[in-house]
């Protein structure tokens, strides 16, 4: 998605926000009758959080919280060949990528609270049905076991994450960075730990 936001004190109007709202759903594929909301994870919407949610007024933003050195690594594992992608092939570009999202959530969720639910990645997996369930409470739907097993879905995947969404949910990968760390020296030099203070970056 490409879009094009001008500099100063101007704000975002409401016909502004209708129109990105407009210009965001044209480019997304059909919707399948029936769905009652739509996932948009874009790893950079960190960004666009404010104009999100004026565009979309019931838009609910779920921040999921992990170990920086575990998202950093999945991200060096895989090619990406989207434009915007490209940091994700330099370990330093990542470190400050994770650094800058966490000074953009932190605004967010001071002037946007009750829109935003921030689940820490690592109890998640280790206890899927308490957080899938507070997840479905805080977006209004309704919760079922089947949100526990995405293996089991067979609706269509688009993103570089097709094989991971058909996985079982797993605790395997956290901790993952630890078995390569000397290969991601670059990466942990650059993440602040004043933005990571519930992690031990030493």
């Amino acid at each position: 998605m490409s879009l094009v936001y001008e500099t100063g004190d101007r704000s975002f109007t409401e016909k502004e926000a209708a129109e990105f709202g407009r210009a965001y759903r044209k480019l997304m594929p059909p919707i399948p009758e029936g769905s009652v909301a739509f996932v948009d994870k874009i790893p950079h919407n960190f960004q666009r959080v404010g104009f999100l949610l004026s565009a979309f007024p019931n838009a609910k933003i779920i921040n999921m919280l992990r170990d920086p050195r575990d998202a950093g690594l999945s991200k060096w594992k895989v090619r990406f060949l989207a434009g915007g992608m490209h940091y994700a092939s330099n370990q330093e570009s990542i470190a400050h990528t994770a650094n800058l999202y966490r000074r953009y959530m932190a605004h967010w969720d001071a002037v946007s609270r009750d829109r935003i639910l921030t689940v820490p990645y690592e109890k998640l997996v280790a206890d899927p049905q308490t957080y899938s369930q507070q997840v479905a409470a805080f977006c209004g739907i309704e919760w079922n076991e089947t949100m526990m097993r995405p293996e089991e879905n067979t609706t269509q995947v688009r993103t570089a994450s097709i094989d991971q969404v058909r996985n079982k949910i797993s605790t395997i990968s956290v901790g993952g960075w630890q078995s390569v760390a000397e290969h991601l020296r670059p990466m942990q030099d650059g993440f602040d730990p004043a933005h990571w203070p519930e992690q031990d970056l030493g």
